[in-house]
């Protein structure tokens, strides 16, 4: 995303909806998300590719109770 990162933007939307759920999916492996700072360790992450299955069990992951 031109000149805002999906860290940034899911930061931004918890300020507006606190506690609302967020899955981050890239293309870059996790190892370089982290040493970008791209997201920090609060947001779920999946690498791409992915299977549907592993796509469902992640956020079956994030929304369990």
């Amino acid at each position: 995303m031109p000149g805002i990162t999906g860290g940034e933007v899911a930061a931004r939307i918890r300020e507006i909806r606190p506690g609302t759920k967020v899955l981050f999916v890239s293309g870059y492996p996790e190892d370089a998300i982290g040493r970008k700072r791209l997201i920090d360790d609060s947001v779920p992450f999946l690498g791409k590719p992915f299977t549907p299955n592993e796509l469902r069990k992640k956020i079956r992951e994030i929304l369990s109770p």
